[in-house]
């Protein structure tokens, strides 16, 4: 890898988090850790010049590597996921989820940190949830995700019990929508809600897709229902994870409090859901009427 690709490569997260944010200057903030003295738009469609592009030569090739990068959208926030916690919680779920949404992260020791204000409907947090969160080691794959205000009351609940899986309160029973669509951790076939093993919810999967026993594997883009009590056997679903059968809808948790139903998007609804042009459109407003003379 040449000098100017490895530059390229640290400079991509930038220019996403920038798109996300709709705002260059805030990224250029976000991603230095510190206040920058200048960013903006020199002219349309040119790239943002700020103080962490400082030393980089624009040339022409370049530029065209950048923006060729930055149409694979997953695979530049899946890149950066572990040092740019916005970009990485940003890409739990589509634009219209994320575009307003206000954002969480952990810090190092696991405690919930703001890492940008929203009043959208959605609430979404970055990796660490099954992991930084309850104390273990940070994870091998991206699980950030995007919950609306009914899926949020109902996590802040299980993650405030010692064993969610014996809750000592009633969980919210109204069900709710969680954006994963940078996929979730499995673990030798478990999901951690706890800190200790018997607050983990069992998967079942058959370390199918190449993966050997012991090791984590990633599940597919998926959207959770949940709290939603529903009989496997009666939706003719299973109750487990099958990695042979990824995009498979199945029931997690079943005859738990935790239980929840699990939605997996192939690859082209994923790309269609993330895409720029999945953004919610902006409502005219109605002509006014006028007066009659």
């Amino acid at each position: 890898m040449t000098v100017e690709q490895k530059v390229i490569r640290a400079k991509v997260g930038l220019l996403e988090l920038a798109k996300q944010l709709d705002n260059v200057s805030k990224a250029c903030k976000v991603m230095a850790g510190e206040q920058v003295e200048e960013c903006y738009y020199p002219r349309r469609r040119s790239l943002p010049r700020c103080s962490a592009f400082r030393g980089w030569k624009t040339t022409m090739t370049t530029r065209l590597t950048i923006f060729a990068l930055l149409l694979g959208f997953s695979s530049a926030a899946r890149a950066d996921w572990r040092t740019d916690p916005l970009a990485d919680a940003l890409s739990a779920g589509p634009p219209a989820v994320t575009s307003d949404a206000k954002v969480y992260g952990y810090d190092k020791a696991g405690k919930r940190i703001l890492l940008r204000d929203g009043k959208g409907a959605y609430t979404c947090i970055s990796s660490g949830s099954y992991s930084v969160r309850i104390g273990k080691p940070p994870l091998p794959y991206p699980d950030p995700l995007c919950a609306d205000q009914n899926a949020w009351a109902f996590l802040e609940a299980v993650w405030a019990e010692p064993n969610p899986l014996k809750p000592q309160k009633p969980y919210p029973t109204a069900p709710g929508l969680v954006w994963m669509l940078a996929g979730m951790n499995v673990v030798k076939g478990k999901v951690a809600y706890g800190k200790d093993d018997k607050a983990t919810v069992a998967t079942g999967h058959d370390h199918g897709a190449g993966a050997k026993e012991g090791e984590t594997i990633s599940m597919t883009p998926h959207l959770m229902i949940l709290p939603l009590p529903i009989d496997p056997k009666a939706a003719s679903l299973s109750g487990t994870y099958d990695a042979n059968n990824p995009l498979s809808m199945w029931v997690m948790a079943p005859n738990s409090p935790l239980q929840h139903l699990h939605v997996h998007f192939p690859d082209a609804v994923y790309k269609a859901l993330m895409s720029p042009a999945a953004k919610p459109a902006v409502s005219a407003e109605p002509p006014k009427s006028t007066p009659k003379k």
